[in-house]
């Protein structure tokens, strides 16, 4: 329940950019990194293999759903 209010706190509807090149080796992925730098995201949270292979790229750090958690951990500990 604290990570579904987190999210609905802080949660940001945006327009997907568009893409000037290829990201994801799956191309229909690409939307999601168009939404991330549309969004100004610094960390794009995803389990999907092609998703993970792609980046970090332009600032975006990637990370999958369980090292996500542990980044949120860290930075709170401080």
């Amino acid at each position: 329940i604290k990570l579904i209010t987190f999210i609905e706190e802080t949660a940001l509807f945006v327009r997907p950019i568009t893409l000037r090149e290829r990201i994801c080796r799956d191309k229909t992925d690409d939307k999601v990194f168009a939404c991330a730098f549309a969004s100004g995201a610094t960390c794009l949270v995803s389990g999907d293999k092609d998703v993970l292979t792609a980046g970090p790229i332009g600032g975006l750090r990637i990370l999958t759903p369980g090292d996500f958690l542990a980044w949120l951990k860290r930075r709170h500990a401080k």
